[in-house]
């Protein structure tokens, strides 16, 4: 009787770490420091949606004293950062990321886990001027291949060879660029 009860538990006792690791996933750590007193908000993706609207945390930080940042990942999650003089970064963070942030010079610094893609998010910008596209494709009539193809031309091949450089990178895992291509 002994054996069936401890055999029981131990069976529990796996089945709950299983769905623990499934449902709540990993933690992922930032650590934030400055080289000023500076005061970061620090906004989580509620649901599983890119809703920034609630701070989940404020810390205040102090000239080179870093603050270890730990958050609950399954898969993967959207962070906003706001710093108290404006300036403000979005990072895709995965379960058992590690990334530091440094706010330096006026200026955001990102090394760690995938931080050329995390960079790469926040510091290039992709185009299409929609608007001279249809221009040139609605007279006589509306002409959606010919649409289509500009823009394929104009930004999607730009950001496929982005993310192409990424692969290549050994500091953006492939998990990240997918993530990038789907979700962003």
């Amino acid at each position: 009787m002994k054996k069936r009860i401890r055999l029981l538990c131990v069976i529990l006792c796996l089945i709950f770490n299983n769905i623990n690791g499934v449902v709540f996933g990993e933690q992922a750590t930032i650590v934030f420091s400055a080289d000023c007193n500076i005061t970061v908000d620090i906004y989580s993706h509620i649901d599983n949606a890119c809703d920034f609207s609630t701070i989940s945390d404020r810390l205040e930080l102090k000239p080179n004293i870093g603050i270890k940042y730990k958050i609950d990942v399954s898969d993967f999650c959207f962070v906003k950062i706001f710093y108290s003089n404006g300036s403000q970064y979005l990072l895709i963070v995965q379960e058992n990321d590690y990334m530091d942030v440094v706010f330096k010079d006026n200026k955001i610094l990102l090394s760690g886990s995938n931080a050329n893609g995390n960079y790469y998010l926040n510091n290039t910008r992709r185009y299409a001027h929609v608007d001279s596209i249809f221009d040139l494709h609605l007279k006589p009539r509306i002409d959606i291949a010919a649409i289509n193809a500009d823009l394929d031309k104009s930004f999607w091949n730009g950001f496929n060879e982005d993310l192409d450089n990424l692969r290549n990178d050994e500091h953006a895992t492939s998990e990240f660029i997918k993530i990038l291509s789907n979700k962003v």
